[in-house]
Order: C-alpha cells, then sequence, then structure tokens
C-alpha cells in the first residue's frame, strides 16, 4: 500500500510541476500576441499588395490591415498564438504519452519544423479569411468564416503532420 500510495503522490506531483510550468509558460508567450500579429499582417499585406491597394498601419490594439475597403483588425487571436500553443500541448502530450516509442531525438528536430509550419499555416487562414471578406462577403468573413476556420485548418495541420511525421518518430519494432 505504502508503494502505491508513492507511486500516485509521486505521480501526482509531477503532473503538477508540469501543470504550472506549462500555465506559467502559457501566460509567457500569450504576451508575445503583437510580435506575431505584426509579422503575420506585415506577410499578409506583402502578398496582397501584389494585386489590390493596400495599408497596414500598427496601432496599440494590433495591426490593421486594408485591403481595397476591406480592414481587418489582425488581434491577439488572430496573431497564431493560441494555434501554436495548442500544437505545442499536443505536440508534448504524444511525447509523454509515446515516450518510451519515440525516437525523441527525432520527435524533438521535428518541434520547431512543427511550429513554423503552424505559424505560416496561420498567415493562410488570414490569407484566406481577407480573401473570403474581398470576394464574398465581409460579414461573413469576420463572422461565421472567423470563427470556424482556425479549428479546422489547425486540425487539418495537426493531422497532416502527425500522419507525415509519425514513421520518422516511431522507433522501428
Amino acid at each position: 500500500t505504502k508503494n502505491l500510495v508513492f507511486k500516485i503522490n509521486k505521480g501526482l506531483f509531477v503532473f503538477f510541476l508540469v501543470g504550472v510550468v506549462y500555465y506559467f509558460s502559457f501566460l509567457h508567450f500569450q504576451k508575445l500576441w503583437s510580435f506575431f500579429s505584426k509579422i503575420v499582417s506585415t506577410i499578409t499585406e506583402k502578398i496582397f499588395s501584389l494585386f489590390y491597394p493596400t495599408k497596414l498601419v500598427l496601432t496599440n490594439s494590433g495591426p490593421i490591415l486594408t485591403i481595397n475597403n476591406f480592414k481587418v483588425l489582425i488581434g491577439a487571436p488572430c496573431s497564431g498564438i493560441d494555434s501554436m500553443l495548442l500544437f505545442t500541448t499536443l505536440f508534448f502530450l504524444i511525447f509523454f504519452l509515446d515516450h518510451k516509442k519515440l525516437n525523441k531525438k527525432r520527435m524533438l528536430l521535428l518541434f520547431p519544423v512543427g511550429l513554423i509550419g503552424m505559424f505560416f499555416f496561420n498567415i493562410f487562414r488570414i490569407f484566406l479569411l481577407l480573401l473570403t471578406g474581398l470576394y464574398i462577403s465581409e460579414d461573413f468573413a469576420v463572422g461565421l468564416f472567423h470563427q470556424n476556420i482556425g479549428w479546422l485548418l489547425f486540425i487539418i495541420y495537426f493531422i497532416v503532420f502527425y500522419l507525415i511525421t509519425k514513421n520518422y518518430i516511431y522507433k522501428k519494432k
């Protein structure tokens, strides 16, 4: 009984410790949204400026990108922070759950690749949102499309990333 209680308490302590570290990392990383919003809006503005008159204005609330007459604020939800944090969470969840079956060096090498890919997928999401506002409806773009395209593209990206990399990260039997 003592061994069982010790193992349970040890597991709870490790879980608590990891949770605390994750929580404070999460809070710190969330503060970087402004930095990532500027990158997202600058790249998106450069792409659209090839085809449309564009204007990018940096404000305290976030960059405001205007394409033709369609204006959008690239705020915290559009910065890609949430999707990168979710990617990190799922990536390390797989790491902790399957750590005995994984090639840890390969897994850790793929983390920055996946994270950078997730960031560029977010830029693609903003690109699609702007195209939707320009060609379909501004209200639809900032409403229903904006609310749903993020999680849909995240799921697609993570599944494709996992399927492509799973043969590389798992040890051969």
